[in-house]
């Protein structure tokens, strides 16, 4: 004992103040070396009051494989003391934390039990983490729990994953959690500021990260970082100077605890700034339970007059009523803090009072004319929904009693006949259900409650300065005075005499009624609080106080509920809306707009980021009413048997689930959700419904072993459907992200089937924070890793070529593959195929000649080329083979698919011999054909046309010697039939045997069959002999035979007959000579002269 209380008053540093600085924590002790100290030393085993004997675990209470985890908290307190417990009870029921209480040393049988009953031994805990007021849970330095009882916390940690918080963490050996004790140090007013290492900023990532924590009025246990054994870990999260302030100790065995070094009271500020964090990571950042800052600001009296402070008489005199110009002002100024995002919800919620509408007549209106400057201004805004409108009576009349219903409901029913005046819009920015008692009043007035249920209101407000009998007493229920009973965390009232109508706390404040002006402010506020003040000293201030004096002290005021996440509103009045510079023109715009209410909320909101970066909410008193109500149903089913457990069952994924055996609906908060959520402080926060009797499931985070769920989905498209053959095509895969929970490298692969290859133009596009990347890509195949945020999108191109051995169908398939940590509920879309039919064109070719052609000439012959086939023909050519063996070669361009078909026209000399010409072409094409056996084409054969001139010659038989004779000659075209052709430039000639002169003939052209006229010919005969003649014939036209292109003629020449000398000398005549035609003929011709003068030449 000795021992311990040495090492004890050690820790306690002989100064700690228990009740009022320190709020100790507690740490688990896990080593079993540890028990036969803590048992020496006075502890307990778990199943007998300290001081018992030890009794050791079973097998089964040390070992467990989990199967669930209940959404629960223990919290455990050693002997509840306010000062110790205080703090995190109220930070878990601020958050709505379900959590269970084990108050250690008060029943230890009880106690016993409870440890024991920490799971059912079948895998199913009760709790989700461990929150500890001190690492010990001491009373006076010794343990109120056994090392036995220890290590049943420790091996619950083991066996379930949870981890623990102590919320006053005491760094003395040997509970060290990696730290070295330095001492103690009390900070009283001036803050200490700590700075946030990395791992801090990880776990209170809400914090305005750029600043340091500030903390006041607590004890702070100094220490460094230690030597730490093999595995253990120390993430200091806040330090200052060196000194720890906040870690985070890892064991060697895994267990985890987040331990702050400073006593904690609700009341401090770091309580709620740090709270929530160390609860985030108490439950590995999913828990039942959210929390948000609240800002809902009410200036009664719209439209109204207020009464205003004099100075001079340090009482009323005269009222202020905001002018159009006031109001025109507070609506740039709140138009300037809405544009911080943590602020553009703010709204401030305007309770009107209709007589004070410009234009109203009833006797009870306040009678401004209709061309009121206010109201039109208000109106204007109205259509602008800058503020929220609620109903605060047409009169203000006041409601207590004797005040009858029927007034009430006159004032409720004329007020909301002006909110339709004004063009407020119900649901919007104005709520029939909704009310702010004037002053407050009527709470306890019957007349009230009856009017309340006729008009049909639900949801108005109480003032938290006050007690009600009948909904919030006294704590002695004796008075209708102060104290009254706390007024709930977050929740409020109903009074039985209209259990419909929900009553919310509404804080009063010290920004008066009365006031419009910083001097009116500030001289009122030190009559109340100065030195020389109204109320009691202990409420004075030591000196009168500055306005900004004034404005800091409130501000923190109200910036505690903000941090607290308060969610009630605060009363103030149309007077503080005055804009009480405006007239000033040398200010700038800005500060023209200030209002004792502007400067009150900017102060606050600027302490207020100074420390958060959270949305401010804002929402209606008819909203808040539902917001609270639903917490409330909330908080009553915990205790009905509502449940949150973790399932590990569901491997691969781990999930959370409601169970709601109640009679209603319950909408369960859960932060952390990880789909249907709303951002808020870097997590998700859902409302998640759960109907009477039923159980909802949703996912777990993966800090609970869960892979979370993330639905990948890939599609691909293909360029064309029908690729030809040897042709590419081009494939796109797009891969996305449905959520809920991003995706960091998951794989796409693409292997290409057979019949397609060579990649090329690998192409990728993202939207949305999508990255690729680590491509490979093969000759066939192509891979890489993708990162997608929920509702990114990634896409990849690429080309492939079709072989030209390729099937005719050929089916390419994408796949999309989910991470290790990733769990994908819809593994149906990570698979994407396209079908293609590779299509080829198909040739065939033809060839024309004319029927029949001159030998020799030139004739156009035509080839014509179609693509029968189902895929285009790119690049197509023709080529004709011409006599001789050379070839033409013919440009056919493109032919589309089917019905594609060109001719070309092309010239080809006639052969000079032969019957006929055949020619040969065929058709290519640069895509590959299927068929090419029908791309030959041979053509009709061309007769070939031939002339065939021949001559004939005719001479006399005979004539006399030295005679001249005649004779004719005809040249001839012989041809005939099909084959025949013209003979063109026909010409002949004649020769002599004698020698004499030839002679020629101009013909010109012979058609087939044709003759020339007889030509004429002579030649003189020899003297004796006989004479030939020879005529040729020529043409420039191909001749089918050239062998009768001559033929000729011949003939015998006369010898002349000598008469005797007798007879005187004369002639005789022979009998026997030959008729000479040509004689006769002349003789015909000339007459008897010229004959006798031709025979008298010839002799």
């Amino acid at each position: 004992m000795s021992a311990l209380n040495s090492f004890t008053q050690l820790r306690r540093g002989g100064s700690v103040r228990w009740a009022s600085l320190r709020a100790t924590g507690a740490w688990l002790l896990m080593a079993f070396g540890l028990s036969m100290l803590l048992a020496a030393c006075g502890g307990g085993d778990g199943a007998t009051p300290a001081g018992g004997s030890e009794a050791r675990l079973s097998k089964a209470a040390i070992t467990e494989t989990r199967q669930s985890v209940d959404m629960r908290i223990l919290l455990l307190s050693a002997q509840g003391n306010p000062d110790l417990i205080d703090a995190p009870k109220a930070l878990l029921e601020k958050l709505g934390v379900p959590f269970d209480v084990l108050i250690t040393s008060t029943n230890p049988t009880a106690t016993a039990a409870a440890l024991n009953a920490l799971s059912d031994g079948n895998g199913n805990g009760k709790y989700q983490g461990f929150l500890l007021e001190t690492d010990t849970l001491d009373i006076g330095g010794v343990s109120t729990l056994a090392a036995g009882q220890w290590a049943q916390l420790a091996q619950y940690q083991i066996n379930f994953g949870v981890r623990q918080v102590v919320m006053y963490q005491n760094p003395y050996d040997p509970f060290s959690f990696g730290q070295t004790p330095v001492g103690g140090v009390s900070i009283a007013e001036t803050p200490m500021k700590a700075t946030l290492t990395d791992a801090g900023k990880q776990v209170f990532d809400y914090l305005n990260l750029t600043r340091p924590v500030d903390f006041i009025r607590t004890y702070w246990l100094q220490s460094t970082p230690a030597t730490l054994n093999a595995g253990e870990k120390l993430d200091v999260l806040l330090e200052n100077s060196g000194f720890i302030v906040a870690s985070v100790f890892t064991e060697a065995d895994g267990r985890q605890t987040l331990g702050l070094n400073l006593a904690s009271n609700p009341n401090l500020n770091h309580v709620w700034l740090l709270g929530p964090g160390m609860v985030n990571w108490l439950t590995k950042g999913v828990y039942m339970g959210e929390r948000s800052s609240y800002l809902l600001a009410q200036p009664d009296d719209v439209l109204s007059g207020s009464d205003i402070w004099n100075p001079d008489t340090n009482a009323n005199g005269g009222t202020y009523r905001t002018s159009a110009d006031d109001w025109n002002r507070l609506v740039a100024w709140q138009n300037g803090l809405r544009s911080n995002p943590n602020q553009a919800a703010i709204r401030l919620e305007m309770p009107f009072n209709g007589a004070g509408l410009g234009g109203e007549t009833r006797p009870e209106s306040y009678l401004y004319p209709a061309n009121d400057p206010l109201t039109a201004a208000v109106k204007q805004s109205i259509v602008r929904k800058d503020f929220r409108w609620i109903n605060h009576a047409y009169a203000h009349a006041n409601m207590d009693s004797p005040t009858t219903a029927a007034t009430i409901l006159s004032e409720l029913n004329e007020n909301h006949r002006v909110a339709g005046l004004l063009g407020l819009t119900e649901g919007v920015d104005y709520f029939r259900d909704s009310f702010i008692n004037p002053e407050i009043s009527g709470l306890e007035n019957a007349a009230f409650y009856s009017a309340a249920n006729t008009y049909g209101l639900r949801h108005i407000v109480m003032d938290t300065s006050k007690c009600y009998l009948t909904f919030r007493p006294t704590l002695s229920g004796s008075t209708r005075l102060p104290p009254c009973d706390p007024i709930p965390t977050f929740g409020g009232y109903v009074d039985s005499r209209s259990p419909q109508l929900f009553i919310m706390p509404r804080y009063p404040t010290n920004l008066f009624y009365n006031v419009s002006t910083p001097a009116e402010w500030v001289d009122e506020y030190n009559y109340f609080y100065g030195p020389g003040g109204t109320l009691p000293p202990e409420q004075r201030f030591p000196t009168d106080r500055t306005y900004e004096q004034i404005l800091d002290f409130e501000s923190n005021v109200w910036l505690s509920y903000l941090l607290r996440y308060d969610p009630y509103p605060l009363m103030f009045h149309q007077a503080n809306l005055r804009a009480y510079q405006s007239g000033n023109t040398a200010l700038p715009t800005v500060d023209r707009n200030r209002s004792l209410l502007s400067d009150l909320i900017d102060m606050t909101i600027s302490k207020y980021n100074a420390h958060l970066n959270l949305p401010i909410k804002s929402p209606s008193l008819h909203e808040l009413g539902l917001i609270i109500q639903q917490r409330l149903a909330y908080q009553t089913a915990l205790s009905s048997g509502l449940k949150g457990r973790i399932l590990f069952t569901g491997v691969p994924n781990v999930t959370l689930e409601f169970r709601n055996p109640t009679a209603s609906a319950i909408t369960v908060p859960l932060s952390g959700s990880l789909y249907n959520g709303t951002a808020y402080g870097n997590q998700l926060v859902a409302s998640i419904v759960v109907a009477p009797g039923q159980t909802v499931t949703a996912p777990a985070p993966e800090s609970w072993g869960a892979k979370l769920e993330a639905d990948l989905a890939i599609n691909q498209t293909a360029s064309t459907s029908t690729p030809a053959l040897g042709g590419t095509v081009s494939f796109t895969l797009t891969m996305s992200n449905a959520g809920p929970a991003p995706v960091t490298n998951a794989r796409f692969a693409n292997t290409l089937p057979a019949g397609l290859g060579t990649i090329t133009q690998v192409v990728s596009a993202v939207s949305g924070g999508a990255t690729t990347a680590s491509f490979n890509i093969g000759n066939a195949a192509i891979s890489g890793l993708v990162s997608l945020p929920v509702g990114a999108q990634a896409q990849v191109t690429f080309r492939a070529k079709v072989s030209s051995t390729a099937a005719s169908t050929l089916t390419n398939q994408a796949t999309l593959a989910a991470p290790s940590d990733r769990f994908d509920p819809n593994p149906a879309n990570n698979t994407a195929a396209r079908s293609l039919s590779v299509v080829v064109p198909d040739l065939t070719a033809s060839l024309a000649l004319p029927p029949s052609a001159v030998a020799g000439s030139t004739v156009s012959g035509t080839m014509t080329v179609n693509n029968i086939g189902a895929g285009i023909a790119t690049g197509v050519k023709g080529t004709v083979t011409l006599p001789g063996g050379t070839t033409l070669s013919l440009d056919f361009g493109n032919l589309a698919a089917t019905t594609g078909t060109a001719q070309r026209s092309f010239n080809v000399a006639v052969p000079t011999s032969g019957p006929s010409l055949t020619l040969a072409a065929s058709a290519s094409t640069t895509a590959v054909e299927s068929n090419t056996t029908n791309n030959g084409a041979t053509s009709n054969a061309l007769t070939l046309q031939y002339a065939d001139v021949t001559t004939q010659i005719t001479l006399p038989t005979s004539a006399p010697a030295s005679s001249v004779v005649r004779g004719t000659v005809v040249f001839t075209n012989s041809a005939t039939g099909p084959s025949a052709a013209m003979a063109t430039a026909v010409t002949g000639s004649v020769t002599f045997s004698n020698g004499a002169p030839a002679q020629t003939f101009n013909i010109g052209n012979l058609a087939p069959g044709a003759s020339s006229p007889p030509q004429a010919i002579t030649v003189t005969l020899p003297a004796s002999g006989s004479l030939t003649a020879t005529s040729k014939v020529a043409t420039t036209a191909v001749e089918s035979n050239t062998a009768n292109n001559s033929a000729s003629a011949s003939m015998s020449v006369e010898a002349e007959t000598v008469a005797s000398s007798g007879g005187g000398g004369g002639c005789t005549t022979n009998p026997d000579a030959a008729f000479d035609p040509l004689l006769l003929l002349l003789l015909l011709g000339g007459g008897l002269a010229s004959v006798r003068r031709q025979r008298q030449a010839r002799h």
